[in-house]
């Protein structure tokens, strides 16, 4: 297995706030425990998203490939094999506007409650306000959005302007501890409908990392996450 040198983690053994267990790739734990899961058992799952849906092209490659030796549901094991050799998510960032007039984009993310229910796949919101906020442990070639995550309905309400704070690049490994008032809205964003940070995290629904840049091929790594130390 492919190894990866360490920063400081977000904590040394884990940790709670709000039933938030700290989540460190290198242990090779594949979900989030949030502790704002509901019975669907949906909750704290790995995902990516990209721009394709918005007339894109870009995507996230990975190193490895995933979902191999698992059972038929690929959604819930995606990224089971990615963590085990990495020690957490990582691959490169394909940005590629093509005719896109937008910035590219990708990210990973993770829900906070799951599913709304075994028939409804929509992703539930939970109030993560006892979190206090993040601490994420990081590296990216490029600067990444830490992103409250609101639902699609909300999202779109909101033009896609979440709140969110930045994560500088870092190639050495980065560590940085957020309080949810150090989340803001876009300052471009003018809509009627305005979130901060502690608004949205007493409604989340995911956390992302988002990459938003100029084409080109970005590597990043998201090795840990948990509640503000």
């Amino acid at each position: 297995m492919k190894r990866f040198l360490q920063a400081a983690l977000c904590a040394a053994t884990a940790t709670f706030a709000g039933s938030f267990e700290t989540w460190n790739g290198a242990d090779g734990v594949y979900k989030v425990e949030t502790g704002l899961g509901n019975e669907t058992g949906t909750y704290g799952i790995w995902y990516d998203f990209d721009d394709r849906a918005y007339s894109g092209i870009s995507a996230i490659r990975y190193e490895i490939n995933a979902c191999y030796d698992f059972d038929s549901d690929c959604i819930k094991h995606f990224f089971d094999p990615i963590i085990d050799y990495c020690d957490g998510i990582c691959g490169t960032a394909v940005l590629d506007k093509e005719t896109v007039t937008t910035t590219p984009f990708v990210g990973v993310g993770f829900n906070v409650v799951g599913e709304t229910s075994n028939t409804n796949t929509i992703p539930a919101a939970g109030d993560a306000s006892a979190w206090g906020g993040l601490c994420v442990t990081y590296t990216s070639d490029t600067d990444l959005a830490l992103e409250l995550g609101l639902g699609e309905a909300i999202d779109s309400t909101i033009n896609y302007a979440n709140p969110t704070v930045k994560l500088p690049a870092s190639k050495t490994g980065n560590k940085v501890v957020v309080s949810w008032s150090d989340f803001k809205q876009p300052s471009s964003y003018n809509g009627s409908v305005k979130f901060d940070g502690e608004t949205a995290a007493k409604q989340l629904v995911g956390v992302h990392f988002k990459i938003q840049a100029e084409p080109g091929g970005k590597e990043f790594r998201i090795w840990g996450g948990g509640p503000k130390d």
